[in-house]
């Protein structure tokens, strides 16, 4: 118990530490001596065009900083490589953060508190920020990320392929209350069947790879990983059966949804729905057929919507984190966060009115207000865990047993329970 204690005594002190090093005022750096370097998973040319604006009007007033690089890495594998690069000693500056991560990455120390900063620059309201948006990544007197996107799933559909193959339109079923799984999962079978080489429905950031994008769905049908304690296990109840039973028809019964190894592209124009977020959206607007956006459908259990976030951080391992942190602070702040809504839907409240995001984005002011504004006060945040590393992979390979049409749904869910109840202990 003594050394179990000092060990908590020097964890402590740790972090107070990092804490204390990422506010202290930094020598005059010279001119050109600095180059930031930010890790993320797009490769979107609107997004990188953002960043690499707001990267240029900073340095015209910054003249210590050469460059602020932007690095690109596959959505996959994205923390996979980032903390491979940080526990070979080339961390980033700074990264993105998914939401599935914040806890892992805030019980390693990873991330440097940087709310001094925000509190200490002028202007930087951060009174503005919603409060539900920090949950991830506040702690008392501490803030260790922006969440500069908390963007709900929602459903984006080809109408026009949608009223060709018959089927009823989402937003008509909407408008009628009855935009369920049950009747989503009979629009996808009409598309699929209307002509060969059509899918019903895709999830192109799903793709059998992170699974826990799948609480779209299982939510729906009042399922959860695990309990909110995340400290037991919940993949073997019977409503994650019952939501699993359902997806696997989908993809082995009705073929309506992309088997693993086939690729599918909604903006091609031959897939009837895609369950994706504003911020891979954006090129809807240039396609040639009619699209429309409804919210998550009903499932039989909740209507419950989902939302992904991301966190703009700056990690502990940065060689250049006062640099770091006062670009952070500038890229987020009330003029350079409206920015962002083109693209990623914001956490400050003025930016969450639906008249703000109709004009800066795809959506008009109904959907904004639909998708957006009702979808994050409804909506709940992907799932997180604090031992993430040592379930994530897990499940994966547990769970590729679902992906072939003989699989015991049942079975699959035990074993998911079996082999990482121990971790969540």
């Amino acid at each position: 118990m003594k050394a179990k204690y000092l060990k908590m005594i020097a964890a402590g002190s740790a972090i107070a530490l990092v804490a204390f090093i990422g506010v202290q005022p930094a020598k005059a750096a010279a001119n050109g001596s600095i180059t930031l370097r930010m890790t993320m998973w797009s490769s979107n040319a609107g997004h990188l065009a953002l960043f690499k604006g707001l990267a240029d009007e900073y340095k015209k007033t910054h003249p210590e900083i050469a460059d602020i690089k932007f690095e690109s890495l596959d959505f996959a594998t994205y923390t996979q490589t980032l903390t491979t690069q940080i526990a070979g000693g080339k961390a980033p500056d700074l990264a993105w953060i998914l939401e599935k991560d914040a806890q892992q990455f805030r019980k390693n120390n990873l991330l440097l508190n940087v709310l001094p900063q925000m509190e200490s620059t002028p202007g930087y309201k951060v009174e503005e920020i919603a409060a539900g948006s920090l949950g991830l990544w506040r702690a008392p007197r501490s803030v260790y990320a922006y969440p500069f996107s908390t963007s709900p799933f929602a459903i984006f559909y080809n109408a026009d392929l949608i009223k060709a193959a018959g089927a009823e339109d989402p937003e008509a079923l909407r408008v009628k209350g009855e935009w369920t799984w049950t009747n989503a999962a009979k629009v996808a079978k009409a598309v699929t069947d209307y002509q060969k080489g059509n899918y019903g429905l895709n999830f192109p950031t799903f793709n059998y790879t992170t699974w826990n994008g799948l609480a779209a769905i299982w939510r729906g049908f009042g399922a959860e990983a695990w309990n909110k304690t995340g400290t037991t296990c919940t993949f073997n109840s019977k409503q994650m059966n019952n939501a699993m039973t359902f997806f696997h028809s989908m993809i082995y019964k009705d073929k309506s949804f992309p088997a693993p190894g086939v690729s599918s592209d909604f903006f091609a124009g031959n897939v009837g729905m895609s369950l994706i977020q504003l911020s891979r959206a954006a090129s809807l607007p240039t396609m040639k057929w009619k699209w429309g956006v409804v919210p998550l459908p009903k499932g039989p259990v909740a209507d419950a919507q989902a939302i992904g976030q991301a966190g703009m951080a700056v990690l502990t391992k940065s060689k250049n984190r006062k640099a770091a942190a006062d670009f952070l602070v500038f890229a987020t702040n009330p003029e350079n966060a409206a920015k962002y809504v083109a693209f990623f839907p914001q956490s400050r409240t003025p930016l969450m009115d639906p008249k703000v995001i109709a004009k800066a984005s795809i959506l008009n002011e109904a959907q904004a207000k639909l998708i957006v504004a009702d979808g994050i006060s409804k909506g709940q945040i992907l799932t997180s865990h604090p031992n993430l590393s040592a379930i994530e992979l897990t499940v994966k390979s547990t769970l590729d047993g679902l992906w072939k049409a003989d699989a015991n749904v049942a079975q699959t869910l035990n074993d998911v329970c079996t082999k990482i109840q121990p971790n969540l202990r």
